[in-house]
């Protein structure tokens, strides 16, 4: 049981390659697709800071030297299908040594039963609800985005009518002073 507990483990876990690739050096790893897989699929994160450069020969598809793809830091996924071998060519151009993961695993193709299809039919309808989700949250951030620009609108211009209203009060006081001045009051006499 400890023995199939352990290669569970590994099937799992290990389709993962932690990988030091030195500078200026082109790695090359491959994988064989048999015409009853479904898919290949392969997984590059980059784990130091840098770049690599990346190329996947697929069978029967010639490629120049010229023909590689640029990864930066983060997490790239490649599917492809067709039965092969498939080769992956990573170079460093960087001066400096670069950390990654590498994983890839082929999917094989399996029989549908009740109640993996039932199962299967739950996912797709739980998939299409929370993408339905989704677009509603996304459509209300949208308005209220939309609402807190028109709220700073209308709070600039309740400062701007605030501030207008300030300006007419002093207009009407310095008005007012100078209306006064005109009136010079005589001593002894009370208005």
């Amino acid at each position: 049981m400890k023995l199939f507990f352990l290669f569970f483990i590994e099937y799992c876990f290990c389709w993962r390659n932690y990988i030091i690739i030195d500078p200026k050096t082109t790695e090359t790893f491959y994988e064989q697709v048999k015409s009853d897989d479904l898919q290949l699929t392969i997984d590059m994160s980059l784990i130091s800071k840098g770049t690599l450069n990346y190329r996947v020969r697929r069978p029967n598809v010639v490629l120049a030297d010229k023909d590689f793809k640029t990864a930066t830091r983060g997490s790239a996924i490649l599917k492809y299908s067709g039965a092969g071998p498939y080769a992956i060519d990573i170079f460093n151009p960087d001066d400096e040594p670069i950390y990654m993961v590498l994983g890839s695993y082929v999917d094989k193709e399996f029989e549908v039963d009740e109640d993996t299809a039932y199962i299967k039919s739950i996912l797709e309808k739980l998939k299409s609800d929370l993408r339905n989700i989704y677009n509603q949250n996304m459509r209300i951030k949208e308005i209220k985005e939309e609402n807190l620009r028109n709220l700073k609108k209308a709070k600039f211009k309740a400062y701007f009518l605030f501030v207008i209203a300030l300006l007419y009060i002093l207009v009407a006081y310095i008005k007012l002073r100078v209306v006064k001045s005109f009136f010079v009051l005589k001593k002894g006499v009370r208005p």
